[in-house]
């Protein structure tokens, strides 16, 4: 134990951590923290705000009497924007005495200059949140009125993906009040997330054993059976550096994530018809993001694998970056693609996430056996 203790301290020193810092400074700037610090961002508020009203007033679904009482609502919402109307010169002089005046006004096409020039002053000079707002309950209503309609373009020709959304039309799923604005969102973060600990991983574990192959410590190690030994208790101190690092960069970004209140949904299905993604399996917001931190610790072990194993081989940092790059790059492609970004989704054959996944941990596994067996019968000469 004390071996693997020493091996873990000897993965960090004040440099490596200096740089570390900066690494994760400067992709929580690029890719994460936007959307932690800008949500809900702009048009897309209202749609957050009314899925936080409906969960309060119907619950994790809306069924048909509460989605008349929504429109019902609704109703009421949009006699507010005819006296907001009835009140502004600007719309008196153009004759527009309602809301749906204003909409169909602007629904014709060819609009009239200033019926646009009081669009924009309504929606962005003075940006009154009752019109953003109504735009976005029309929106719900079209959504929980025509749903199967809204995905994809689909027909009966495409029997798996269309047979999928006709099973759920039938259920209670479809009448989840999470919103694509709250599920984006995740899905953005989480996937922008899997970069920082591909990357922070890779950097930590790769010169595991190339530092002592340039220190000429492999010299000592493989002259002696107990040496050779070293190669094992190296895996097992980098394994455990890297869950340690995922799981405190998990912690952080949940620590900042929660405060954005979009746990509340954990219990809605992400099946919705305010989704734009559907899911080949029946989960709940909860689940999803359960399944994202499980892939996680996957790409976790995959990334420290192919680290350890590449360092094992190569003679130089030229090297080691150069095999790695490739490596890691395609990692992320496939995560920003299916791996983690709409995973699930419809849009691909139902299974080749999970095949994938399974494949990537039988290979990190073979390349962990190969290394500790070379690292145990390597000659000192080698």
């Amino acid at each position: 134990m004390r071996i693997i203790i020493n091996e873990i301290k000897k993965l960090f020193n004040l440099k490596i951590l200096l740089i570390l810092g900066l690494i994760v400074f400067i992709i929580w700037k690029i890719f994460i923290s936007f959307w932690i610090e800008v949500f809900p961002n702009g048009s897309d508020t209202p749609t957050f705000n009314l899925s936080v009203e409906m969960l309060k007033d119907y619950g994790t679904t809306m069924d048909e009497k509460e989605f008349e009482d929504f429109k019902e609502k609704s109703a009421l919402r949009e006699k507010e924007a005819d006296e907001y109307l009835k009140g502004d010169k600007e719309a008196q002089e153009l004759g527009i005495k309602s809301y749906r005046e204003l909409r169909e006004s602007l629904d014709k096409g060819k609009t009239d200059e200033k019926v646009d020039e009081l669009h924009s002053k309504i929606y962005f000079e003075d940006n009154v949140y009752l019109f953003w707002e109504m735009g976005t309950r029309e929106s719900i209503i079209l959504s929980y009125e025509d749903y199967l309609n809204r995905h994809y373009g689909l027909d009966s020709s495409e029997t798996n993906r269309y047979k999928r959304l006709e099973e759920l039309e039938k259920g209670e799923q479809p009448k989840s009040v999470l919103s694509y604005v709250t599920f984006l969102n995740y899905d953005s973060l989480i996937t922008n997330f899997s970069i920082l600990v591909v990357v922070t991983l890779a950097f930590i574990i790769s010169p595991i054993f190339l530092r002592d192959e340039k220190n000429k410590v492999n010299l000592l190690q493989y002259s002696s059976k107990t040496g050779r030994k070293m190669g094992s208790k190296k895996v097992i101190s980098a394994m455990i550096t890297a869950f340690g690092i995922s799981t405190l960069e998990l912690i952080g970004l949940f620590l900042m994530y929660i405060p954005n209140d979009t746990l509340q949904f954990w219990n809605c299905s992400i099946n919705s018809k305010f989704n734009y993604m559907v899911s080949w399996f029946d989960l709940t917001f909860g689940q999803y993001i359960m399944l994202t931190i499980l892939v996680i610790y996957i790409i976790t072990f995959v990334v420290t694998s192919v680290s350890l194993f590449v360092s094992s081989k190569v003679k130089s940092y030229v090297a080691l970056i150069g095999v790695q790059v490739p490596i890691l790059g395609a990692l992320i492609m496939f995560l920003d693609n299916i791996g983690l970004n709409h995973m699930t989704t419809i849009n691909y054959p139902k299974y080749i996430p999970l095949i994938a996944y399974v494949v990537f941990i039988i290979i990190s596994i073979l390349l962990i056996i190969n290394l500790s067996k070379n690292e145990k019968n390597r000659d000192v000469l080698n």
